[in-house]
């Protein structure tokens, strides 16, 4: 079969896997109801048909909800939605639509991601294990595999560029080289690393546990006691960025996931050590200095539990 047409019935339903994203379980339906066009659902979603992670219109969900027989709520948290209780836009108002609010770039600038990356990056084990995208691997903060303690990867290993990502297909979509088998550092052994990557996997409701952040934020006396997890991951990322400020070099959103994680590492060993230089201000998300505020504002600034002012960032601005 061709493209879609809607009020079609599928032969063959599927159930996401725990974190799949959106666009890889339609593509797993794709596949199981013998349609050829990789952009089959073209007639259904009118917009961002190859990205619906981002999908935010009601009459899109009311057509998902037929099309999978999933509801509206187990539909949303396939999306990025998923992470709006933690991040917030920087300026502007979103689009109607849907109670939560995307967390990536001010809408309709889709292109220009705050939050997450271009493309998903991967843990070359989980994908052997299962060819399916998870939601989390959008997310820069997110840059190793808390199962199997490995960084994340986003390019390939035969073509160079980046991984595209494929659910169900064993290789590149571009190269086809087999991603199973691409080679990633580990972070055995590593406990600043290991703990940091499994914190925001817990922070952004991707892991369960008791977050490392507990032992140190309630602890009496510690001027993070009580820190709410939005402000965690804004302060601890705006910290990050601030690790490769001045060197000339792109955003940190911008830079290789190997670069980031180590700026998130440095970040969460300051967080713990609880001796701050700089302050971030929670009105406006930029680092406040002795001349006045500096430095853009870290991923979601302005978010509306950011009533507190951080002041966790030991290095230079």
């Amino acid at each position: 079969m061709g493209a879609y047409e809607p009020g079609v019935t599928l032969l063959n339903r599927l159930r996401p896997a725990r974190l799949e994203s959106l666009g890889s379980l339609l593509e797993r339906l794709r596949v199981a109801n013998h349609y050829q066009e990789r952009r089959w659902l073209g007639g259904l979603l009118r917009r961002h048909p190859e990205w619906p992670e981002v999908l935010r219109r009601e009459r899109d969900f009311q057509a998902l909800e037929e099309l999978t027989g999933l509801g509206r709520e187990e539909l949303i948290g396939l999306t990025l939605h998923r992470f709006a209780p933690w991040y917030g836009v920087a300026q502007g108002a979103p689009r109607p639509a849907l109670p939560a609010v995307l967390p990536i770039a001010l809408w309709p600038d889709i292109g220009s991601q705050r939050n997450t990356r271009e493309g998903a990056a991967v843990c070359p084990v989980c994908w052997g294990e299962r060819p399916v995208i998870l939601l989390p691997w959008w997310l820069h903060q997110l840059t190793a595999c808390p199962w199997h303690l490995r960084l994340l990867r986003q390019r390939c290993a035969g073509c160079a560029a980046p991984l595209r990502l494929v659910a169900g297909q064993a290789g590149c979509g571009q190269c086809g080289a087999e991603i199973a088998a691409m080679a990633t550092r580990t972070i055995v052994g590593e406990a600043d690393a290991v703990e940091v990557s499994v914190l925001l996997w817990q922070a952004t409701g991707c892991l369960e546990g008791t977050s490392p952040v507990e032992g140190v934020t309630r602890a009496a006396g510690h001027s993070r006691r009580g820190l709410g997890t939005p402000a965690l991951l804004t302060g601890l990322w705006g910290c990050a960025q601030a690790q490769v400020a001045g060197d000339g070099g792109p955003r940190l959103q911008r830079r290789e996931i190997g670069v980031v994680h180590a700026a998130l590492v440095a970040a969460w060993q300051q967080l713990r050590e609880g001796a701050p230089q700089g302050q971030v201000d929670a009105g406006t998300g930029h680092r406040k200095g002795a001349g006045g505020l500096s430095s853009p504002a870290p991923l979601g600034a302005g978010h509306p539990d950011r009533a507190v002012r951080l002041s966790w960032c030991k290095a230079s601005r």
